[in-house]
Formats: structure tokens, C-alpha cells, sequence
């Protein structure tokens, strides 16, 4: 948190406005060697003063005194990646730490949005993960609420919703966002389009590749969930696998993006486990496994590749996180509670299926 600097705004307000000190001595009802104080530092004006000091000069009592609440996005990212390996080792602890930094930046409200998806994202370690669970609720209720900064209340009500989601609230979910599929908005390529008519190629062709990774990596992940949601039907499931798996090969997403490689060959495991196809389960898996120690999914970033040129340094440009939103930890651990029974209870009697279960508790020692 900034501190308070209030001898040098004064200083510079005073004489943005023509002021003397004398002068400003003169309309405050105190002695010159009192201004000098104030602007050096020495003493500070009478609480009672500053709302006058502050009309005077057309500017908030923070403005003022220079109180400044809000972290930079650095700084915010840093508590998240602090506070997300605190979690994985003291939840309890974690949890306390975390409500600490709440109290004392509430009026940031870039970091309570980012401590809200800290709090979906780790609530299951938690001893009472509904009270973390509703607390993270009331945080994006507070941003959507009291932020003035469009972008952030419309990344509030996107991460309430996934609450509401996570606490099997469907019908609230639906409450924000209707009831049917909407058209995929398109203001990044609109900015690339502008670019192009503006006659800067290069800015409109870095837009265009980074509307290309976000919407493959929706696009496999959409895929995902409609694999699992048509296992009845075995020739649908079967071509959304296909071309699923494809994708991944063309784009090299074991490599680029290892986390939603992971879910795609866990989610392939599950289909063939409802099937109790043994050999194509464990196929899957022993994909999952290799592709989670080969590319250290713990401790994984996102980064550029040879076509996906420019990914780290958009990322970097918006101040995002290149890291996972959890702790390497617990993905591991959370990876290794969904291999265990009762959806591959099937395969407890394999070596290859207990050869995974291995592997991956030592990528969990390890990280």
C-alpha cells in the first residue's frame, strides 16, 4: 500500500494554484510556519482541516494526502501466486492470511476479484469450503457493487456465476445469463480490423493470432464437455474424440497449453472407463501421465510457441498470470483424487493403472 505523501501534493497544488504560503496560511486561519510544517513534513494539518484543504483545491481528502489504496497488477499477481502455495500447504492458515490482505486492500478492487478466484479455485482444501466458497460470493458482490471499472464488475458477475455454478446454483446461474447460447462477441477482431484499415498490419496480425489460441483452446475444451455429455451415444462420442484428439496434435497443445491436454485425456479415460474398455482406458491415461511429466505440469506457464507467437508478451502486456491459477500441488493432487475409484474401480487390479497412480503421486512428492 502507498504511503501517505501529503507535504509534496500540497506543495504542488499550492502551486498549481498560484498560492503562497502566506496565502494559504491566510484562508486556513493558521501561521505560515504551520504550511511550511505541513509541506515538510514536520506536523501534519489537524484532521478537522482536511476537507477544507481539500475544497479549497477541488480534489478528494485521498487525493490529498496522496492515499493511494490500490496494488499494481504485479503486485497482485504476486499475493495470488504467494497465497495459492500457502494454500496448498496451511488452508486454515492460508484462509486467515488471505482475509488479512482483504482487510487491508477492500478498496482494491482488482486484487478482491483475483481473491475471489483464489478462493473457487482452492475452497476444497479448505475444512469449511462452503464458508470459502460464499465468501469469494460476497467479494464479487462488493466489485460488481462498488467498482466503477466496467471491464472488472463484467469479470465479477463472470466469476459469480462460476460460483454459482461450483455451489450447484443452475437456476440463479441461468438468472444472469439467460436461457439460451449467444453470439460470440467480437471486439478483439474488431480492433484487429481497425489496425488493418489504419495501416498497421503487424498490430492487426498479433490481435488475430491471439483471437486464434483463445478460441482453440475454447473450442477443446467445449469439445470435452460435449464428448462427456453424448457418452450415450457412442458414434457422436466417438467423432467429438476423434477430432478433439486431433486438434491437439495439429496445434501441439501437449506442449503449449499442458493443463488442457490433461483434462482432454482425462475426460478420454472416463469415456472409455463408463465403457469398461480397459485397453483404451489406460491408453488415456498412461497419455495423461506422460504428457504431465514430460511438460512438468506443476510447474507450468503459458508461453509462446513457433506459430503462437505472441502469447507471452500479451499476456505480459494485460498483466495476466502465466502460471496456473493453483499451486502445481494441488493440480497433482486433484488429478490423482480423480483417478481413484469409483469411475476406474475397474482397473484397480491392473500394474499399468497402479503404474499411473505412482508416477503421479511422485510428480506430487516432487513438486
Amino acid at each position: 500500500m502507498t504511503t501517505i505523501r501529503l507535504g509534496k501534493k500540497l506543495i504542488a497544488l499550492r502551486r498549481d494554484a498560484n498560492m503562497t504560503q502566506e496565502e494559504l496560511a491566510a484562508y486556513m486561519g493558521v501561521s505560515k510556519s504551520s504550511v511550511s510544517k505541513w509541506e515538510t513534513e514536520t506536523t501534519l494539518p489537524d484532521i478537522l482541516l482536511l476537507p477544507q484543504l481539500a475544497t479549497l483545491f477541488n480534489v478528494s481528502v485521498d487525493e490529498l494526502i496522496g492515499y493511494e489504496p490500490q496494488l499494481s497488477m504485479e503486485a497482485v499477481n504476486k499475493l495470488y501466486l504467494q497465497l495459492s502455495a500457502e494454500w496448498s500447504r496451511d488452508s486454515a492458515n492460508a484462509y486467515a492470511h488471505s482475509e488479512e490482505l482483504i482487510r487491508k486492500y477492500y478498496s482494491c478492487f482488482p486484487f478482491l476479484l483475483q481473491m475471489a478466484g483464489l478462493y473457487l479455485n482452492h475452497y476444497m482444501l479448505h475444512e469449511k469450503p462452503e464458508l470459502v466458497m460464499k465468501r469469494s460470493e460476497e467479494l464479487c458482490d462488493r466489485v460488481i457493487a462498488e467498482s466503477e471499472e466496467n471491464s472488472l464488475v463484467k469479470d465479477a458477475i463472470s466469476l459469480k456465476i462460476t460460483y454459482l455454478i461450483t455451489s450447484r446454483q443452475p437456476q440463479k446461474a441461468l438468472q444472469l445469463l439467460g436461457e439460451e447460447a449467444k453470439p460470440i462477441a467480437q471486439d478483439s477482431e474488431m480492433i484487429a480490423a481497425c489496425y488493418q484499415m489504419l495501416g498497421k498490419p503487424k498490430q492487426s496480425s498479433r490481435i488475430f493470432q491471439i483471437c486464434i489460441y483463445q478460441h482453440l483452446l475454447f473450442v477443446i475444451q467445449d469439445m470435452a464437455n460435449y464428448m462427456l455429455m453424448n457418452m450415450e451415444d457412442e458414434q457422436l462420442c466417438d467423432e467429438t474424440m476423434h477430432r478433439m484428439l486431433e486438434l491437439l496434435k495439429l496445434f501441439h497443445i501437449d506442449a503449449l497449453h499442458t493443463i488442457t491436454s490433461t483434462m482432454v485425456y482425462m475426460s478420454c479415460a472416463m469415456v472409455y472407463a463408463q465403457r469398461r474398455d480397459k485397453e483404451s482406458a489406460l491408453r488415456m491415461l498412461e497419455r495423461l501421465i506422460d504428457v504431465i511429466i514430460r511438460y512438468d505440469l506443476a510447474h507450468m506457464k503459458i508461453h509462446r510457441d513457433t506459430y503462437f507467437t505472441e502469447v507471452e508478451a500479451w499476456m505480459e502486456s494485460l498483466q495476466l498470470r502465466t502460471q496456473a491459477p493453483r499451486d502445481g500441488g494441488v493440480i497433482l493432487d486433484s488429478l490423482i483424487q480423480e483417478l481413484q475409484p469409483p469411475v476406474f474401480d475397474f482397473l484397480k487390479g491392473e500394474p499399468r493403472y497402479q503404474a499411473c497412480l505412482q508416477k503421479l503421486k511422485a510428480e506430487k512428492e516432487r513438486a
